[in-house]
């Protein structure tokens, strides 16, 4: 199966049925605006619509499969193989070769095929679900030829409805040396990326995969806006998965963060869902000191 991680909701079956019809719609859009040509202000208005659309979806997503077990939702589930709309601007012309993959349904297609191209294809609905399912059983030298496109545009694709999705496969599916090149691309953004709706699921995949070291260098990026990402519908998932991931000792500036506000934020949406991370992750001594007994 391809997937991508992180999104809104994983609420079993509702969940499922949301991202059939999202995917539905943002293909649907997609192929419209990549044949309509030089149309200026029709193209334009039919990219604001996807982006809006792409929005709602995501949010109604976002919203609707958040409790699975105890309140906490998977972001695996709700966006399989990059279903979704928005992104960013698709203006630049869809290129000869991509027009070709998406119409010749003759011609069978290898990664090889799409060298110097790989860009545009996985910012492409389509062509990401290509790569996606290529990157799972390529072999490592086809791999990195791929790979050598994708790490000049990572943090691009990073937050792309769907080039997040190819970044994410790489750091499932790569070698140790890519997720080590992907990791050091996160360097300097975490804080951006975890409140950006696809950055935020690159993130919590980088945390689940990278070393100890660089988990811990990442994660320290967030110390200083810990609150603002609790109370964030995206930065709330990456705080989640921190404290999910990331050994006790090494978070406690956020634990730290939550002494005192355990009442605003066990009554918050979003931030209920943290402090149930952090009793069911977290040290005794770590609640104790003011989780328990902060209110």
């Amino acid at each position: 199966v391809v997937w991508g991680g992180g999104g809104g909701g994983g609420g079993g079956g509702g969940g499922r049925h949301n991202h059939n019809k999202e995917q539905r719609q943002a293909g649907g859009q997609r192929h419209g605006g990549g044949h309509a040509g030089g149309g200026g202000g029709g193209m334009y208005q039919m990219m604001n619509q996807r982006h809006h659309q792409g929005h709602h979806y995501h949010n109604q997503g976002h919203h609707q499969g958040h409790h699975n077990q105890g309140g906490h939702h998977s972001h695996h589930d709700a966006h399989m193989m990059g279903g979704g709309g928005g992104g960013h601007d698709r203006a630049k012309p869809m290129s000869a070769l991509l027009e070709e993959f998406k119409s010749n349904k003759n011609r069978r297609f290898d990664l090889t095929d799409l060298i110097d191209h790989i860009v545009e294809f996985s910012a492409d609905q389509h062509g990401s679900r290509f790569i996606q399912q290529k990157l799972e059983v390529a072999a490592e030298q086809e791999s990195e030829l791929v790979f050598s496109e994708v790490l000049p545009s990572a943090h691009e694709l990073m937050m792309d409805v769907f080039g997040n999705y190819v970044i994410q496969k790489f750091l499932e599916h790569g070698t140790p040396a890519q997720r080590s090149a992907l990791a050091a691309q996160l360097t300097g953004h975490v804080l951006a990326l975890s409140m950006q709706m696809y950055g935020c699921r690159v993130i919590q995949k980088a945390l689940e995969v990278i070393d100890k070291s660089q988990q811990s260098d990442l994660v320290a990026e967030l110390d200083g806006h810990v609150l603002r990402c609790v109370k964030d519908q995206n930065g709330n998932h990456v705080i989640q998965k921190c404290i999910e991931r990331v050994p006790p000792a090494r978070i406690q500036f956020i634990v730290a963060a939550f002494y005192g506000n355990v009442l605003s934020l066990a009554t918050h949406p979003y931030g209920c869902r943290v402090i149930q991370r952090v009793l069911e992750h977290c040290t005794n001594d770590q609640k104790s000191a003011g989780i328990m007994v902060s209110y």
